[in-house]
């Protein structure tokens, strides 16, 4: 059964990679949910877990650097002073640490391997990790590096939107498919695609009920990844364009994301969940703060749907009030009592000692995939030096204050959502980020961000077809459409 699934899988990118970037940006939503899959067998590998996402992302990469034009409109990029530089420094940044910190400081520091073997501690060595982690990080900056220029064409960023609507029914029906696996025997199926060689959580169980992973390999990760393609997809639903049908399907998602996230049992995802709802609401504000008759108008529905969504929650509660008492007692289980849990304090003690090591190398860093964290920003401090931080943190400022191009309705709406969806998932990488690699969802919401808006110096939007006097481009348009 599982060389079935790795079969299926091959043969969708191998037909992906043919049809051209559109058809791989759909593989690569799709391929989100599927966590727990080792897509190359971990015998040709040394034991490494190489899931389908960072292969789909690394066959997009490919695939847009081999149209005419797209290396040069990238070399370009890196080489100017723009956002692509930034992160392309950023990269250097990490090769360079990675390869001489875990030698320089060999012996002197203590940390949390990412792969603990003896004890929760250890002495800094260089391993297999530093290599596999940098290659992830690699792959996730070029996902971001080649989108940026990709994606900068109409034709084929107008695919996006579908994309993660496919990604978002994918990931639902993973978690449909684990939670029916309480009531009929679907372990054969479900272990054609559990054939990661890391720890697989996925049998855990909270007041008596089993926490839903779908086919990730926890439910932390599960209930993370719901909530940051709801909200995604909440966000992107209105570049999708007035005569797609598609667009139907944009809420219904949602709530099933949402239900999903809330099924995870996840406190990461509950938080993001919290933060998804506060952007929602400020997005609200500083769209109503537009005065603009068609927003205003789209307001007027959502807030309906938002009253309506309300009341069916109250007149659940006044049906069944013992509701009150079960959700308050889980989200103390979850929440406030999850401080004293034995899980809190080693998370507690990984970002500890990853701070630690980061004061010890006098803010060198000791290379990517040396120590663990349980906070994205610290272990992005201890693996990559100060210097790493301060160039990550400069590109995605630079990716926030992209300008909204004033003659493509469909880049706007994607440049606007990329800004509020990549907030819950900041949130949940504070609270259970492991590693500096932010990942190539992630990588690819701001390489849509750089594609589709423009910087303060342009005069028109990024899009291609407003540049006709770069031939190379047109054609690396062409062929990549």
């Amino acid at each position: 059964m599982s060389a079935l699934v790795l079969a299926l899988f091959w043969l969708l990118a191998l037909l992906a990679f043919v049809r051209g970037v559109p058809a791989l940006i759909v593989l690569f939503f799709c391929a989100v949910p599927f966590g727990s899959l080792a897509a190359v067998p971990p015998a040709l590998t040394g034991g490494l877990t190489f899931t389908p996402l960072p292969i789909v992302a690394a066959l997009l990469s490919l695939r847009i650097l081999l149209a005419p034009g797209q290396a040069a409109n990238l070399l370009s990029g890196v080489l100017h002073a723009r956002p692509q530089a930034l992160l392309f420094t950023f990269l250097l940044v990490c090769v360079v640490s990675t390869l001489l910190m875990p030698r320089l400081f060999a012996g002197q520091i203590l940390v949390v391997p990412v792969r603990a073997i003896e004890g929760p501690m250890a002495p800094l060595a260089p391993s297999t990790q530093n290599i596999s982690q940098l290659a992830y990080l690699a792959i996730s900056v070029m996902t971001t590096l080649t989108a940026s220029v990709g994606l900068r064409s109409a034709r084929v960023r107008a695919v996006v939107p579908r994309a993660i609507l496919a990604g978002c029914l994918v990931t639902v029906g993973t978690g449909l498919l684990d939670y029916a696996s309480n009531f009929i025997p679907l372990d054969v199926v479900l272990d054609a695609f559990r054939t990661a060689t890391y720890a697989l959580l996925v049998d855990a169980e909270v007041l008596g009920a089993r926490r839903v992973v779908g086919l990730m390999p926890e439910a932390s990760a599960f209930g993370s990844t719901c909530v940051v393609l709801l909200a995604l997809l909440y966000f992107a639903r209105r570049a999708f364009p007035a005569s797609d049908p598609m667009r139907l399907l944009s809420l219904p998602a949602c709530g099933g994301l949402a239900v999903f996230a809330i099924m995870s049992s996840s406190s990461a995802a509950y938080v993001g969940l919290g933060v998804f709802l506060a952007s929602v609401g400020l997005e609200w504000i500083w769209r109503v703060m537009r005065f603009d008759q068609d927003t205003m108008n789209a307001i007027r529905v959502e807030a309906l749907i938002g009253l309506l969504a309300l009341a069916a929650i109250a007149a659940l509660f006044l049906l069944q009030p013992a509701l009150i008492d079960r959700i308050a007692f889980i989200l103390d289980d979850l929440l406030v009592s999850k401080t004293t849990s034995s899980s809190f304090e080693e998370r507690n003690m990984w970002t500890r000692t990853a701070w630690e090591a980061f004061v010890s190398s006098w803010g060198l860093g000791i290379g990517v995939g040396s120590s663990r964290a349980s906070n994205f920003w610290v272990a992005l401090a201890s693996n990559t030096g100060l210097l790493g931080v301060v160039l990550y943190g400069g590109f995605v400022l630079a990716c926030y204050v992209r300008r909204r191009p004033k003659r493509d309705g469909q880049a706007a709406a994607l440049l606007t959502a990329g800004r509020w969806a990549l907030l819950p998932g900041f949130a949940i990488g504070i609270l259970i980020g492991t590693s500096p690699d932010f990942g190539s969802l992630t990588g690819m919401t701001m390489g849509v961000m750089l594609a589709a808006g423009r910087s303060r110096y342009e005069t028109s939007p990024a899009v291609i077809e407003s540049d006709r006097s770069d031939h190379s481009t047109e054609q690396s348009e062409i062929s990549i459409a």
